[in-house]
């Protein structure tokens, strides 16, 4: 039998290492290109070259591996980006409007599409 504060200190260590493991950090911000982004991390900020009050679809995002994660939250409160579903790679429960800057967008990469995990409307 361990002592207490072995077991303690080793409760200790696994929190630290799966905080670490789900930590996405800062995002970086994509602009949508030809209805696409290309994916670097596992957080972005997406937006668009089209002015206030427009939508810009979004309906293939490049890079990832099978496996990864990705959140995706709107960068602009006046620029509305579509993730329009079932087109492309995107495998959605319908399309997704982020037109808020707290919306936000969860998938995952199956290794052919990104399949959505959840969502949040704020």
């Amino acid at each position: 039998m361990r002592p207490l504060g072995i077991i303690a200190g080793r409760i200790r260590q696994l929190t630290r290492v799966i905080a670490a493991c789900l930590s996405l950090g800062s995002p970086t911000t994509l602009t949508v290109a030809a209805s696409a982004v290309t994916v670097t991390k596992s957080f972005h900020k997406v937006d668009s070259t089209s002015g206030s009050g427009s939508t810009t679809n979004l309906t293939t995002i490049n890079g990832g591996e099978q496996g990864n994660i990705l959140v995706l939250m709107a960068a602009n409160d006046a620029k509305t980006i579509s993730l329009r579903d079932n087109t492309a790679n995107l495998r959605l429960a319908g399309n997704c409007n982020l037109d808020s800057i707290v919306d936000t967008i969860t998938l995952m990469f199956d290794g052919a599409v990104w399949v959505e995990l959840c969502r949040s409307n704020n």
